[in-house]
């Protein structure tokens, strides 16, 4: 009499456990990298050099935002993903502001250009990221440190050109 079995009669191989344990671990692994730097996404700012800006700005009646920055910064790099890549964002600098980006590059070559250290040095930055709103007709600025979250930016930078613009007409 045949015996019956129950189940497959398939069995799996022993060389597929070992790969979904590297598969999972290399899943995990990635979710945990992804995390620490999530994908960049393209900034909508259209970034000026300083010298232009500031012509720009004296021309069109418009404060800077000057955006200090460092490619090691990792507060620095949510604020580009979640305000300068974020279309109201980047609407609302571009039309409050002239934006000019400047890179701290200290770390990387031991050095910054003279340009960085001098507005480093003006504006008393000692963190990243540091936002400026200034005003280069009348010298007056705003100045926030660190990052606060998208819309608090976003808040702060409307409420910090308005204000230096308001300055100008007193």
């Amino acid at each position: 009499m045949p015996t019956e079995r129950s189940g497959s009669s398939r069995s799996i191989p022993n060389w597929l456990w070992p790969l979904a344990l590297v598969l999972l671990l290399a899943r995990v692994g990635f979710t945990w990298q992804e995390s620490k730097s999530p994908p960049s996404r393209d900034e909508l700012v259209r970034w000026r050099d300083f010298s232009a800006a500031r012509a720009e700005a004296v021309a069109m009646n418009k404060p800077l935002l000057i955006e200090f920055s460092a490619a090691w910064c990792g507060p620095c790099q949510t604020m580009s993903s979640e305000v300068f890549s974020d279309r109201s964002g980047a609407q609302l600098i571009e039309g409050a502001t002239v934006p000019v980006r400047l890179i701290d590059r200290q770390q990387e070559d031991g050095r910054n250009s003279a340009l960085v250290d001098s507005l480093q040095k003006r504006f008393k930055v000692d963190g990243f990221p540091t936002l400026v709103v200034y005003d280069p007709a009348s010298e007056r600025s705003e100045q926030q440190s660190g990052y606060g979250g998208a819309k608090n930016t976003r808040d702060w930078i409307a409420h910090s050109a308005a204000q230096v613009r308001w300055n100008l007409k007193r």
